[in-house]
């Protein structure tokens, strides 16, 4: 699954976003903005009597500013990411499979962080 995590990060970094991409808890103090990512949990279900599974895989990206970057700068970086990874766009062996979710802002130690969650499809055989 690191392979689905570094197509995210290489497509990510090939844009021209207003902040790095980095490995969530990997990196030491990365400067601000920055957007982390970091792998979720995986669901499979059968698709067909073939033998087709579809895997569900999540990764979670959070957009982090410092508290005097503001609110708007968050939201501008999740707005470029739910451009950027839109239904359908291919990731490796995956495919975008339903829009990015946003989750509420949170400050805590002199930063603002938004979270989204990134759900990527793909057929394997069961």
């Amino acid at each position: 699954m690191r392979t689905l995590l570094s197509a995210v990060a290489d497509h990510l970094a090939a844009l021209p976003l207003a902040a790095p991409i980095v490995w969530e808890n990997v990196e030491a103090a990365p400067a601000l903005p920055r957007i982390e990512l970091r792998l979720g949990p995986r669901t499979a279900r059968a698709v067909s009597f073939s033998g087709l599974a579809r895997v569900q895989t999540q990764i979670i990206l959070t957009v982090v500013v410092g508290e005097g970057q503001g609110q708007d700068l968050a939201l501008s970086l999740c707005e470029d990411l739910q451009d950027a990874l839109a239904v359908g766009t291919r990731l490796a062996t995956a495919q975008v499979g339903r829009p990015l979710e946003m989750g509420a802002a949170q400050a805590r130690a002199g930063r603002l962080s938004r979270t989204l969650l990134l759900f990527l499809d793909t057929l394997t055989c069961a």
